[in-house]
């Protein structure tokens, strides 16, 4: 016998609340620096932005770029294999699959999760996004993508905690060291 109805449930950050995805991501940075991976190759560092121009040109200079820059050092001081770009093309494919579920805005007409949610302990059934601690939220998703996606129990952090100090005083120096050479430029053409 067939139901008369399929009642859809759709829990997520929108069926309470409005998403705060843009203006919190900042927030989840700052737990990612503050509770590092061990295996961290960089400082996590997010930016919105509309125009998939813009998103394009910074994908090439802050992940394609560094990678040939990566790869061919390797190549050069190590005689090691080129593994960098290869991560980057895997990445970039891996985004192309998901950009309809990340980049598209999903409506779900339905009020099954909000009566589902009268009906169950809500102590102990978490429903409802729109009450929870926004901070916690993020510094729990990020203790779950370090346990059960990279495999990073957390008991090496102060060795982590050190390897992101090092890699943001490297990422001060080369910022630095841009400034220094587009000021000498500016310098040499302008006189």
């Amino acid at each position: 016998m067939e139901p008369r109805s399929l009642p859809i449930y759709h829990c997520c950050s929108s069926t309470s609340k409005v998403p705060f995805l843009r203006s919190d991501w900042p927030k989840y940075d700052n737990v990612m620096t503050d509770h590092p991976y061990r295996k961290a190759i960089g400082v996590p560092n997010t930016t919105f932005t509309k125009h998939a121009f813009l998103f394009q040109i910074g994908d090439f200079c802050f992940h394609y770029l560094p990678a040939v820059a990566v790869d061919w050092s390797s190549t050069v001081f190590t005689g090691k294999s080129k593994k960098a770009v290869k991560s980057y093309q895997r990445m970039v494919k891996l985004r192309e699959v998901l950009l309809d579920f990340t980049q598209k805005h999903w409506f779900f007409e339905t009020n099954e999760m909000k009566r589902l949610s009268k009906t169950v302990d809500s102590e102990n059934f978490y429903l409802d996004l729109g009450l929870k601690n926004e901070s916690q939220f993020y510094t729990d998703c990020w203790f779950g993508i370090r346990k059960y996606l990279l495999k990073d129990d957390g008991s090496e952090e102060k060795e982590a905690k050190q390897r992101m100090n090092l890699l943001i005083g490297v990422q001060y120096g080369l910022n630095s060291l841009l400034l220094i050479v587009i000021i000498a430029l500016i310098w040499y053409f302008a006189f």
